[in-house]
């Protein structure tokens, strides 16, 4: 089986983020004219709770995923620091293979039962101080209990990413998501108007999981698969060093993930806790309606991952540096362009909708959009490094981490800048090291200054749309 990412793959890449990240964005305006400001709070509120559950990965899945790209691209071992170049050779262990999948079930099994008990325990807790003890919103008690078990399945099954991922089923991966998203859209229509509340979007969160799953499994085993795995599952002696093995650099990847929800999704968490629901929408809305874009801009570079680990294994770097630079030119101008559509369309479109909660200043979106664009950048390059199996510095991530939250709790309890601090506390935390420094490292190894990647990127991103524009006329 060669790992082979095609256009085809980019493009339904595309939909499947557009239905992955849009789906809030297409029950949006059922949502916000339907529900009220409380309760659109405090389902921002869970979606932040629900993605620092999602932290409990902590990067094991692309860790999983890179291995079996390696194995399937040649290699006959798991690699526990930097990729050693094997070459061109096609010869699978399929052996070794098993072993990673005995491994990925184990180890998912576990994580998502850890993840349900703090969820009704101290996730309980927290969801009681924000509600004022579960009060403020109709029925918010089972809302909470029904999304915690959402989000059980939804880390339980998460390891079929990875084997669709690694395996360079790229389609096949975003179908199952797609198909996910069509099943949440269709409840979430079907019982918000029938009058359940907020209570319909965590039931579609609970079923549409399922769905992903079955598509998945129907996938990665196909006929030729089933064929030449072992039938035998592999020894709990092999699954325990497998997963020791995939430990030595998941633990350092799972530093990027605490990094980017920090980055991403941590403000809202805050939020909950200092500012008043109402408030906590309009961020988390205008935080929603750019993870839409951010999710567009980036899924080249994520389509492209699984040839990226393959193409460092195997030590090419022009084709490398070529299909990277295309991949950050494009995040750079989907996300500008995107982000100015928010900008200018956002509040013409929220006051249209008739919804009872509003958009940030227009300044504030403005920084947002520019601090999106450095985050993305970063975490592009985080990415590339990864791929030649190298995590950026766990120390530097955490202390940046640690300092974001520090320094937005401090300007939220020591200054009346409001939601403002949302915003100011991870940017001036992040530009001190991390938002620079992974695109340092990572243009030094592979030996090319910022500049020439960037004009590389900028020629190739216009050759592209170029070639698209010649197969429409």
């Amino acid at each position: 089986m060669e790992v082979k990412v095609t256009k085809k793959d980019v493009l339904f890449g595309y939909i499947a983020q557009i239905f992955n990240y849009g789906t809030g964005i297409i029950v949006l305006p059922v949502i916000l004219h339907k529900l009220s400001a409380s309760e659109i709070g405090m389902n921002y509120v869970m979606l932040s709770v629900g993605a620092l559950a999602q932290m409990v990965d902590f990067g094991f899945s692309g860790q999983i995923g890179r291995n079996v790209t390696y194995v399937l691209s040649g290699a006959n071992k798991i690699f526990r620091g930097q990729i050693e170049t094997i070459g061109n050779r096609n010869e699978i262990d399929y052996k070794l293979l098993r072993t990673i999948i005995d491994a990925s079930k184990f180890l998912y099994r576990r994580l998502s039962i850890a993840v349900l008990l703090l969820l009704l325990t101290l996730g309980t807790l927290y969801m009681s101080h924000v509600t004022e003890g579960f009060t403020n919103v109709k029925n918010s008690l089972p809302i909470w209990i029904l999304y915690s078990i959402g989000v059980y399945f939804n880390i339980y099954f998460l390891y079929y990413n990875s084997l669709l991922t690694g395996a360079g089923l790229v389609m096949e991966q975003k179908l199952s998501t797609i198909y996910s998203r069509i099943t949440y859209i269709v409840l979430c229509f079907s019982l918000i108007f029938s009058g359940f509340g907020l209570i319909s979007v965590v039931i579609a969160n609970i079923i549409s999981p399922f769905v992903a799953r079955f598509y998945s499994y129907q996938k990665f085993y196909s006929k030729e698969m089933r064929s030449r795995l072992p039938y035998e599952k592999a020894p709990k002696e092999e699954v325990k060093s497998a997963l020791s093995d995939i430990w030595m650099t998941a633990k350092k990847s799972g530093t990027n993930t605490i990094g980017h929800y920090i980055g991403t999704q941590g403000s809202t968490f805050i939020a909950g806790a200092f500012l008043p629901l109402t408030v906590t929408a309009q961020w988390g809305l205008m935080t929603q309606l750019f993870s839409v874009v951010h999710g567009l801009a980036s899924n080249m570079g994520i389509s492209f991952y699984p040839e990226y680990c393959k193409l460092r294994l195997r030590g090419e770097r022009d084709t490398f540096i070529k299909k990277a630079s295309l991949s950050t030119a494009l995040m750079i101008a989907i996300l500008f362009l995107g982000g100015m559509a928010i900008i200018i369309l956002g509040p013409w479109l929220v006051k249209l909708i008739g919804s009872q909660t509003t958009m940030p200043d227009t300044s504030l979106m403005i920084f947002y959009m520019l601090y999106m664009l450095i985050l993305t950048n970063a975490q592009l390059f985080a990415m590339m490094m990864s791929s030649r199996n190298v995590i950026p510095s766990p120390i530097a991530v955490l202390s940046t981490s640690f300092g974001q939250i520090i320094l937005t709790i401090a300007l939220l309890h020591f200054t009346n800048l409001g939601i403002w601090a949302l915003l100011l506390g991870p940017a001036i935390s992040g530009g001190s090291y991390t938002l620079w420094k992974w695109m340092e490292a990572e243009l030094n190894e592979i030996k090319i200054s910022a500049f020439k990647f960037y004009s590389i990127g900028l020629k190739e991103l216009f050759a592209y749309v170029t070639l698209l524009i010649n197969r429409c006329k």
